[in-house]
């Protein structure tokens, strides 16, 4: 990867989209080539000449787009007056300081391997193991963000079944496939922001997306309680919510003033909206993939 990486020199007044094309053609073509062809083929069980069956596959896959438009989309307003009851904050200008080589090492080691690729086919395992100089290339493409490269936004959604009545669409959990240099950026950011804002805002209580707190820890503390009140002859009330599609249904719009009530600098923000804004997706499966369509909700 070194030896290829060093024979591609970098062109002068590139955009970061530009830049990233560039670099990400050079790694996409070594990473195809250097295990070597595969020994066998995917093939369909089906016969992919069935007419009749593509057309079922296009309706499937034009289904799953109209569902996942709607979901993604879901108009809401800003709550003024609980964003007045927010405490404003001291403003961090340190979250605006340049990403440091440490820092995305520590990113690229939070990826998991085997996981499967965004758009641009690059998996987690080429740049966790791709060597020094394709390091280096992506630590200098994401020092250079101010606009993000489209190809780090967008997102390919494909399903997994959970329960229930297999025709209803609420039955299944859309996955969206993302780039993993979008995913690195995405992670360095979320590094700075849970540095920052946990030890202040983050109550101890809370255990929930929060790393170091597993679901075992917090089965075996309700268990204390119950048999404490037990012991005791004391009531306890217990209250279960589930939110339902939470994360996909998130209105970016009302993120933004919170961070910055929170203490985060304008220019933070700034670099977590354009990682958001202006976001397609399509829906995918198997080999059809639906036309892009924008998505204004959740978080990455």
């Amino acid at each position: 990867m070194d030896s290829v990486l060093a024979q591609w020199e970098e062109k002068e007044n590139l955009t970061p989209a530009e830049e990233w094309a560039a670099l990400q053609q050079v790694v996409y073509n070594t990473a195809k080539t250097y295990p070597g062809k595969p020994d066998r083929k995917h093939q369909d069980w089906f016969d992919p000449n069935d007419q009749e069956l593509q057309t079922l596959i296009k309706r499937v896959v034009a289904r799953w787009s109209e569902h996942f438009q709607k979901l993604l989309n879901v108009p809401g307003d800003i709550n003024h007056e609980a964003l007045d009851n927010i405490p404003q904050r001291i403003t961090k200008t340190s979250l605006c300081e340049i990403p440091t080589m440490d820092e995305m090492a520590r990113a690229i080691a939070c990826l998991k391997d085997g996981k499967a690729p965004g758009g641009d086919g690059i998996p987690a395992e080429v740049w966790k193991h791709g060597g020094d100089n394709l390091f280096s290339r992506l630590h200098q493409l994401i020092t250079k963000v101010g606009s993000v490269p489209q190809a780090w936004k967008d997102a390919s959604v494909v399903t997994i079944y959970k329960k229930g009545d297999r025709t209803d669409c609420g039955n299944f959990r859309g996955i969206s496939l993302l780039s993993i240099s979008g995913r690195i950026f995405a992670r360095i950011l979320l590094n700075r922001l849970s540095t920052h804002i946990t030890p202040e805002v983050v109550p101890e209580t809370q255990c929930g997306f929060r790393g170091n707190r597993s679901t075992v820890d917090m089965i075996f503390c309700l268990r204390q309680l119950q048999e404490k009140c037990i012991e005791q002859d004391r009531p306890l009330y217990m209250v279960f919510v589930d939110f339902s599609k939470a994360f996909d249904t998130v209105g970016r719009t009302r993120l933004w003033q919170p961070l910055r009530k929170y203490g985060c600098p304008q220019k933070f923000t700034t670099m977590i909206k354009a990682l958001h804004t202006g976001m397609m997706a399509n829906a995918s499966v198997g080999e059809e993939v639906s036309e892009s369509f924008g998505v204004t909700n959740g978080v990455k």
